[in-house]
Order: C-alpha cells, then structure tokens, then sequence
C-alpha cells in the first residue's frame, strides 16, 4: 500500500460540515484535519474500520436524551480503542429560509437525538408535523438547496450561517445546560497527540 499524500489526519464524524460530531471533531483534534462524512454511525465504524479514517468521533450520551444505546451495541462489536472524550455544550436553534416566519411552518425536521432534546418546544408547537432526518446539518442544508418555505430545521448557529438561514427561535433545548458526550476512536490502542480541549 503506497504512502498517503495528504498527512491530515482523517476523522470520521456522523453528519456532514458544521454538525455537532465535527464541531467536537475540530475541537479536539484541531482545525487541521479531514473529515470523512457518514451520514449513520454504521457508515462511520465502516469508515474506521477500513482505513477510510484514522480516527472517529462518536456521540455517546447526552445530558438531556439519555445514553445512546446503538452506539454501545457498535462499540462492543467493533472493539475499537476509545482515546479520549469531549463534553461539548450542545445549544439548537430553529432556523428557515429568510423570509420565512414561524407561521409558515408546517412541518420542522432534524436529528433524532437533536428532536428529543428540543421536545418540549417542538410538542408545543400546534399543527407542525415534526420528521427525523440523518443529521442536524444535513436537514438545514436541504432546506437551502430544495427552498423549502414550509420546513424549519433544529441545527446549530453554524449550520445557520453556512446554509444562510434565518434563526426563527434561539436556545430551543428543554434545558439550557445541554451537553454531549463524544468518544475518540481508533483502530489500534496507540496514542494520539491531540488537544484536548
């Protein structure tokens, strides 16, 4: 096998640009890197395992939602090295096409996990069908490109800016002392000479 051009390390995250998974990323490995971008956690452990990355992060819990309980399931069967952790503090904002107010909404899409930690905003709203999409990011991304002016997605302030939408509603977690729990994984139990931050 010939020898990597590009001496970034690679880090496998769930979700594309601006997702919470490479915000922990960045923070703890620094700007530096590549992300390889899975859109479910088997693709990421698919990721690692083959070399596609060097390293992965993984969600594992979250203060408000409760442990992830698939992703013990893939750690167990994976046997990867777990090299650190990050608790990120997780805040999610209700963002749309500009233009578009809380009036137009019908119906609002995000993460899973992201839709369970904003449920009691989100159930309080009347007449919104509320769809789980593969990643935070991802959902604010296809409002833009599909100019959805019906659909508002549960993202961070990141994805906001870079997808350029309107933030509708700030800070829509059930609590305000919302955190994630991201593990760093790799292939083999070696270290990794990364900021922990």
């Amino acid at each position: 096998m010939g020898k990597r051009k590009n001496t970034k390390l690679r880090i496998a995250i769930q979700g594309i640009a601006t997702s919470f998974h490479e915000v922990a990323a960045f923070s703890f490995f620094g700007k530096s890197i590549e992300t390889v971008e899975c859109l479910s956690f088997h693709r990421l452990c698919e990721a690692l395992k083959s070399g596609e990355a060097d390293h992965a992060v993984m969600a594992i819990e979250n203060s408000i939602a409760g442990s992830i309980l698939p992703n013990y399931f893939l750690l167990q069967q994976n046997h990867f090295s777990i090299h650190g952790e990050l608790y990120l503090p997780i805040h999610m904002h209700l963002m749309a096409l500009p233009g578009v107010g809380m009036h137009d909404i019908r119906q609002i899409e995000s993460h899973p996990m992201a839709i369970r930690q904003c449920a009691e905003f989100l159930h309080a709203l009347p007449g919104v069908a509320i769809r789980e999409s593969e990643d935070t990011a991802f959902s604010a991304r296809r409002i833009r490109d599909e100019k959805l002016k019906d659909t508002a997605a549960v993202a961070n302030e990141q994805a906001a800016k870079k997808f350029g939408l309107h933030i509708l509603e700030r800070r829509i977690e059930t609590h305000k002392k919302n955190f994630t729990r991201f593990l760093m994984l790799s292939r083999e139990a070696n270290g990794l000479g990364a900021n922990k931050a």
